[in-house]
């Protein structure tokens, strides 16, 4: 009956987001760290529960908008000392602008979260994180705030 790949998949995710460190370039950008045509250094400080989980020097240089850039992250992370360069490529808005992505160093992939998990920073695909939330779970949350309406 089943040929290869068929039947249940066995899951590969090693945890969920919500409890990975994460840098996301979107807030990063809002917060005036990330500045195309700009080189910025500040420090990312990351808590979980009120408690100062970690902190990494993060220095962003988007000097040349045409190329694209580089966040090097350097700090003492839950594994030990970790300093990592992630590339960072901009992208044209049609609107004028340019947005930004992360590259992640594991897949080469664009994406606008990073998460350290294994010692390194890199896309939820490659570091094979779950969301924590599954499509039952979201559909109970939906039917018992419809049945709280009523």
């Amino acid at each position: 009956m089943g040929g290869i790949g068929s039947g249940a998949r066995r899951s590969t995710h090693i945890g969920n987001v919500e409890k990975m460190l994460a840098l996301d370039i979107r807030v990063l950008r809002r917060l005036g760290i990330i500045r195309p045509g700009e080189c910025t250094c500040d420090t990312v400080q990351w808590s979980i529960g009120g408690l100062s989980a970690s902190s990494a020097r993060l220095r962003v240089d988007l000097s040349d908008v045409e190329r694209g850039g580089v966040a090097t992250i350097i700090g003492d992370m839950p594994n030990g000392a970790i300093k990592q360069r992630v590339a960072i490529e901009m992208v044209p808005s049609p609107f004028g602008g340019h947005r930004c992505y992360f590259i992640c160093p594991i897949t080469a992939r664009r994406c606008e979260v990073i998460y350290y998990a294994g010692g390194r920073f890199g896309s939820r695909e490659a570091q094979g994180l779950g969301s924590g939330l599954t499509d039952h779970s979201q559909k109970s949350t939906v039917a018992a705030s419809a049945s709280a309406e009523k």
